[in-house]
């Protein structure tokens, strides 16, 4: 960026928002707002004006100080917070679109082309257990992509393996209705952390798959833990509008592509056209579970919708536990969670270790490999 440092000028919208996002990255390392001007190529002065006229950006900055010990002080008028501006500081992090990154160069390869296939549901962020809380909620998805990392590096030997589909199955949020979505010590906090939170790391997941592919593709189906209540449209879900606030803190890269739910009140499942095949998305709480045991019910709620809408493969969640049934000769992948000591599971009648699915997929086959990636 051009240094703007002796250059006062006026800044467009898309502008400030740019170089808000750059000064609050470098006030979160630990930088003054003197230093991070600098870093930035910006006239401090400007920084302390939009502080001082409590201009989105500087709501944005001054956020940021809030949560650090080595910013200068800033001397602002004392107000007292709204409920609104408060859910704002939340949340304004997530509507400034963040940095592109820049395609991977990536060893030429003359095996067969693959597609690789990541499950993510049932992250429950807000969720708390004696294992499991937002601290290691981060921490495994960090896990998850070192894991990712090592196998496509393992399968680049024998496969050209240029892009991934994540398939977000849903209950990726913990919701807040206490009594029907968790008792009261289930929950770390609400859903605008969850929301802040969730976006932020899935954000940051995005970006290292971005560096390792030439192409990220995600679909989503939305979980009952998002939903607001029977008494609302089913597109009232908070899972969806975790990926809305992704499209948007995404919308400058041009390598990453959402395949949103064909109507916004038609959300049971959505289908996924990877490689001339169709994998059906959908969360999996709709599927009743008999005796403690979901997989014959499964398979029947399949059959069902095979009926209604051809697909070769489904994915999907909720069960917490990791499985693969085939069903004439149609597989499908249940996904697992990365809560720990998980009560819900417990109750019906397992003790899986936290985990997510990973899977290839070619022209000729629909599964070529398949990893449940374990959380320490």
């Amino acid at each position: 960026m051009e240094s703007i440092l002796e250059t006062p000028r006026l800044f467009t919208a898309e502008e400030k928002s740019q170089l808000a996002y750059l000064i609050v990255k470098e006030v979160l390392n630990g930088k003054n707002i003197s230093q991070a001007s600098e870093n930035v190529g910006i006239n401090k002065d400007t920084v302390y004006s939009w502080i001082k006229r409590n201009s989105p950006e500087g709501r944005l900055i001054k956020n940021a100080i809030d949560n650090t010990s080595s910013s200068e002080p800033i001397q602002t008028k004392p107000t007292e917070p709204t409920v609104e501006e408060t859910m704002e500081e939340k949340i304004q992090r997530l509507l400034i679109p963040s940095p592109t990154v820049s395609a991977p160069k990536l060893d030429s390869n003359f095996g067969p082309e693959e597609r690789v296939c990541l499950i993510l549901s049932d992250l429950h962020i807000g969720r708390r257990t004696p294992s499991f809380d937002s601290n290691v909620y981060t921490d495994r998805l960090s896990q998850l992509y070192e894991a990712v990392d090592t196998i496509v590096r393992l399968h680049r030997n024998d496969s050209a393996l240029r892009s991934i589909h994540v398939f977000d199955a849903g209950d990726n949020v913990h919701g807040e209705r206490v009594g029907q979505q968790g008792r009261m010590n289930d929950f770390e906090f609400g859903i605008p952390e969850q929301l802040a939170i969730s976006t932020s790391v899935m954000g940051e997941l995005i970006d290292k798959l971005l560096g390792i592919f030439d192409e990220v593709h995600w679909h989503d189906a939305p979980g009952n833990h998002g939903n607001l209540d029977k008494i609302y449209s089913a597109g009232s879900n908070w899972d969806l509008v975790r990926v809305n606030l992704m499209e948007n803190l995404k919308s400058t890269q041009d390598r990453i592509f959402f395949h949103r739910p064909p109507h916004i009140n038609r959300v049971a499942f959505s289908i996924a056209d990877v490689m001339n095949h169709k994998f059906l998305v959908t969360h999996g709480d709709t599927i009743k579970s008999y005796g403690g045991f979901p997989f014959g019910s499964v398979i029947k709620k399949m059959e069902h919708w095979r009926f209604i809408q051809h697909f070769d493969a489904a994915v999907l969640g909720h069960f917490h536990t990791a499985n693969v049934l085939n069903f004439n000769g149609m597989p499908i992948i249940m996904n697992g969670t990365i809560v720990s000591h998980d009560e819900y599971a417990l109750q019906l009648g397992y003790d899986s270790p936290p985990s997510q699915t990973i899977f290839g997929t070619s022209e000729d086959e629909l599964v070529t490999w398949l990893y449940q990636i374990p959380f320490k």
